[in-house]
């Protein structure tokens, strides 16, 4: 009886030692495979807010990470991404946060050519209301796109606000909230990185030893 007890037992740890390590296989590869689509996104919106002919680095392994709430308006470090051409500074990409969203933070990448001037927006995650807030996707409504190629020169800083609060840009019908958030934080990051522009150049990388991608 005792051996018949035994062997089962050696049987059954068997069992159990085997289906462990078919799921392990299993997350193993699904790990990978969702790192792989999620890279894949990351870069898809990254070509979106700069163009890939304006730098020849890896710009998915050159990032910093900033922190100043008194700037950027949020207190928790937020990534930037570092291209080059040829070794010369060429452009970054802010992880932009707007805080103050009409149903919260809405997240954004922020592409900034080394002169100042805005190479694209494209807003990320956001949970603003269907129909109205979500117009700052750029498969709902062309708006996002209106900030590429202007600057705190064009229109000048003071002007970084929607028309409704004094500035140059438009709003949305019913959801002033979500556009004023989304061109506050436009404002904030491009301030930060005039202000901080040799600082962000001269930081040591925190991504080349595999930094996880945020899309």
């Amino acid at each position: 009886m005792l051996k018949s007890t035994g062997k089962h037992g050696l049987i059954l740890a068997a069992f159990a030692l085997a289906c462990s390590g078919v799921i392990l296989a299993v997350h193993l590869q699904t790990k990978d495979r969702i790192q792989l689509e999620q890279d894949k996104a990351f870069a898809r919106r990254l070509s979106e807010v700069l163009p890939t002919e304006a730098y020849n680095n890896n710009i998915a392994q050159d990032c910093i990470f900033v922190q100043n709430e008194e700037l950027l308006a949020i207190s928790q470090p937020l990534k930037i991404y570092r291209a080059s051409n040829n070794g010369e500074h060429a452009a970054v990409v802010f992880e932009t946060i707007a805080p103050d969203g009409y149903s919260g933070a809405i997240k954004m990448l922020t592409g900034i050519y080394a002169n100042g001037e805005i190479a694209g927006v494209r807003v990320t995650e956001h949970k603003e209301t269907p129909g109205l807030g979500d117009k700052i996707e750029v498969e709902k409504h062309p708006w996002i796109t209106q900030f590429s190629g202007l600057s705190l020169a064009n229109p000048e800083q003071k002007n970084w606000a929607l028309k409704k609060d004094g500035g140059a840009f438009d709003g949305f019908a019913g959801a002033t909230v979500t556009p004023r958030a989304v061109v506050n934080a436009l404002r904030r990051v491009q301030v930060y990185y005039t202000e901080h522009r040799q600082e962000i150049i001269d930081a040591a990388n925190a991504c080349e030893n595999g930094a996880k991608n945020t899309p």
